[in-house]
């Protein structure tokens, strides 16, 4: 299997208890092979309990804060969001009029919900990246946890994206899981993060620079943004990273460095 992003055919193989993890050996991304179907995707929101107030609680701020960061980087235009679910992102933007706001998803349940609550004001899409048609042209992509799904796919996504691009068009990424991040390197497959159904992209620095150079971005941010975030705790991540490394722990946990987010602008 060659790389997804650069295609090379060099790679080490990380061999872990359930699963397999290719590491390119001319870009540094990390790949699994893609084990599911496209019905996962139309579902996918089903896979998750949704009624714990509390990570809703934490959730909903950290949509704010996502917003607020996209204001800083845009400030007009068409937007989309790519794997929006039932839209909850684009919904803290709504209410500026500098932007008009667009959203897609292969979960048509998800969809369902976003049209039922904000379709008014925000036009959906059921729709994955690469099979999305619009004869609009985009100003920002946004991807909130969802660049690492693209899989295989990686390169006809880009391609995706060029197509619908304005001049100096950007890509927000939020919520990428990091392969350098210290706790995926100590707990492997254990790692909350890692999941080898939905993550079979792993990025770090070294591929997203490699991405910016493949396709003509210019990198603007890569941050670890993960103290600024309602699920920081410094106290109590550290008390847990000692009793990890101590006693072996495989209880993995929120920690700084787990995932990143990425500012690219095409040139």
């Amino acid at each position: 299997m060659n790389c997804p992003l650069c295609l090379s055919s060099e790679k080490i193989t990380k061999e872990f208890k359930n699963s397999t993890v290719y590491i390119c050996k001319n870009c540094s991304l990390e790949y699994l092979k893609k084990q599911q179907d496209s019905d996962y995707y139309q579902n996918y929101c089903k896979h998750f309990d949704l009624s714990d107030s509390k990570i809703d609680e934490l959730r909903n701020i950290q949509y704010s804060i996502h917003a607020q960061h996209i204001k800083k980087n845009i400030s007009h235009g068409n937007l989309l969001d790519v794997g929006c679910s039932s839209g909850e992102l684009l919904s803290r933007l709504k209410n500026d009029s500098n932007y008009d706001l667009f959203g897609i998803d292969p979960d048509k349940d998800a969809i369902d919900s976003a049209n039922q609550k904000y379709g008014s004001e925000i036009s959906f899409s059921n729709s994955y990246l690469t099979s999305f048609k619009s004869d609009k042209k985009f100003d920002a992509f946004i991807f909130r946890g969802t660049f690492q799904y693209l899989g295989i796919e990686l390169i006809e996504s880009m391609k995706k994206i060029d197509s619908f691009s304005k001049k100096s068009s950007k890509i927000l990424m939020y919520s990428i899981p990091n392969s350098d991040s210290f706790l995926y390197n100590f707990l492997g497959e254990d790692w909350h993060m890692f999941h080898k159904l939905e993550h079979t992209l792993i990025f770090n620095r070294l591929s997203i620079l490699k991405l910016c150079e493949l396709f003509n971005y210019e990198l603007i941010e890569l941050s670890y943004p993960y103290l600024d975030t309602p699920y920081s705790n410094p106290k109590k991540d550290y008390e847990n990273l000692i009793d990890m490394i101590n006693n072996k722990n495989t209880n993995s946990f929120p920690f700084w460095g787990n995932i990143f987010q990425a500012v690219l602008e095409k040139k």
